[in-house]
């Protein structure tokens, strides 16, 4: 199955509710929701990389519900204005992945999400140097299926996002940035062990 059949599957109308009222509707909710959790899916964290994708592919484009492709300032409107049913949907999809599969490893990370033309963006530090945007942390599960995600300004450390992205797991993985004294307690807590590369 593509990653455009699975969001099309899992976010559909049940999860994203449709606009209420009347006037012009341009992309609806559900549209715009299948498009962001398709990025992330895809792992396009860049808006201009997003819209030159859907360019090329119509089937993509028709599965997620789009007539035309988005303009890329839309596109990074929508990421703020849905960040909160983001974050519900992509519950919603790891409870499923955890029915489905389990989870006994968990790993955590974050990638950049570089936006310039942002006023909200602010510069952050990552393996491959400065970047302006912000970042997404995630945690995925032994089968690189996401569980959770976080979404922060670039300028965020890695070791604040660290107890947001847990789920039951026997072990976690992740790199120095979530390594401090306050995650190794946390992961203990839970009764996971916490292993840094």
């Amino acid at each position: 199955m593509e990653a455009h059949q699975l969001v099309r599957t899992v976010v559909n109308r049940k999860m994203v509710p449709e606009q209420q009222g009347r006037g012009r509707r341009g992309y609806g909710n559900l549209s715009r929701v299948r498009v962001l959790v398709y990025a992330a899916v895809k792992g396009i964290h860049n808006d201009s990389k997003l819209v030159r994708h859907l360019e090329k592919r119509g089937e993509v484009r028709s599965s997620l519900g789009l007539n035309n492709v988005p303009h890329r300032s839309r596109i990074s409107r929508w990421r703020k204005e849905y960040k909160k049913l983001l974050e519900e949907v992509f519950e919603r999809i790891s409870e499923l992945v955890r029915k489905i599969t389990g989870s006994n490893l968990l790993i955590v990370d974050s990638t950049p999400l570089e936006d310039y033309m942002d006023e909200d963006a602010t510069v952050g530090y990552y393996s491959k140097g400065a970047f302006k945007g912000f970042k997404v942390h995630l945690s995925v599960n032994q089968l690189g299926l996401p569980m959770r995600a976080e979404i922060s300004k670039g300028n965020r450390h890695d070791t604040n996002y660290f107890e947001e992205l847990l789920i039951d797991a026997s072990k976690v993985l992740g790199d120095a940035g979530y390594d401090s004294r306050d995650n190794r307690e946390v992961a203990r807590s839970k009764g996971e062990g916490a292993i840094y590369r």
